[in-house]
């Protein structure tokens, strides 16, 4: 598999990981206006939120760096990752986390998206296992929005890279073309139901 072929997977998981995570940031949206309860019980999607945004942005940082040529390093950093970024890159991202409106402090604000990288470099790591002193993300969804911002600048940059993992996965879901690995695995893990 080429740097190509492996930027399109990065891409792939990074927008599955944002589906995901802006499914469960709806939750929030509507549970912060919601009652004492259904605002206590955020906690486990907030959790589950981050560390799917967080392995969203290292995959969809992957991408873009092997977009541009250069083998990623086989790190979780988002930090050291968005500095293998050309700097031309990094100002796209830039403007994408701008753009985007957060409510806070009674007005909207955009995203630094470099100070969100920082603050949570490490958050993939961290948040998977809990044995670090850091708290969670206190903005809920703002690893999704910065993720978001990524996904946006690849699109605009490499876009047959999703059109391509796209089909992919659709072919992989027909019996007509699913590749033999996946036609094994089926027959692995199910089994018809008797009666």
């Amino acid at each position: 598999m080429d740097e190509k072929e492996r930027a399109a997977k990065n891409i792939g998981t990074a927008i599955a990981m944002y589906q995901s995570s802006g499914a469960l940031k709806k939750i929030f949206d509507k549970a912060i206006n919601g009652t004492k309860e259904e605002r206590v019980r955020i906690g486990g999607p907030f959790l589950a939120e981050s560390i799917l945004a967080a392995f969203g942005i290292e995959n969809a940082l992957k991408a873009l760096i092997r977009r541009e040529g250069k083998p990623p390093k086989n790190i979780h950093n988002l930090r050291k990752l968005y500095d293998m970024l050309a700097p031309e890159t990094q100002q796209r991202i830039r403007e994408k986390g701008e753009a985007i409106g957060i409510p806070g402090n009674g007005k909207v604000m955009g995203i630094r998206v470099e100070g969100v990288i920082d603050e949570h470099q490490d958050s993939f790591e961290e948040l998977r296992y809990r044995e670090s002193e850091k708290d969670l993300p206190m903005i809920p969804g703002l690893l999704t929005d910065t993720l978001g911002a990524i996904i946006q600048t690849h699109q605009e940059k490499y876009g047959e890279d999703v059109k391509r993992e796209e089909k992919q996965r659709t072919d992989q879901v027909s019996p007509a073309t699913m590749p033999e690995r996946l036609k094994k695995y089926y027959e692995n893990v199910f089994m018809p139901k008797s009666g």
